[in-house]
């Protein structure tokens, strides 16, 4: 049987293992508390944000010149090119899309051929 001093003994022990477990715990936690953002520091990096957004909409208002306005243009040339040569790669697809269809067609046709002819005891007409 366990006497008091025992259980006493044990209940140090515990407690010692619990405080040399828990002490890093409450560090890491302690650590963590001050490295948070509070409210009031993510308000003010919203001011700062809208501010930096305002004064970055002046400067791209301001930039814009006749020689940009030249290049915007330019961009849209580029831009329809660009669409023309979309086109183009669609027409090739279109293409041989067609042409599989109408090989797909003419073997049919072949085939049918094939068959009417033997059918009819017929000299082949078509050349394999």
């Amino acid at each position: 049987m366990l006497t008091q001093s025992d259980l006493q003994a044990i209940a140090k022990l515990v407690d010692q293992k619990l405080d040399q477990k828990l002490v890093p715990i409450q560090t890491k936690i302690s650590e963590m508390e001050q490295n948070m953002a509070t409210k009031s520091d993510i308000g003010r990096i919203r001011g700062d944000l809208i501010t930096l957004e305002n004064r970055l909409a002046k400067v791209e208002s301001l930039m814009v010149t006749k020689a940009d306005a030249k290049a915007i243009a330019t961009v849209f040339d580029l831009r329809k090119a660009f669409r023309g040569v979309v086109r183009q790669k669609d027409l090739n697809a279109m293409e041989r899309r067609l042409t599989k269809r109408i090989n797909l067609v003419s073997d049919s046709v072949d085939e049918r051929v094939l068959r009417i002819e033997k059918h009819l005891n017929l000299s082949p007409v078509i050349s394999s």
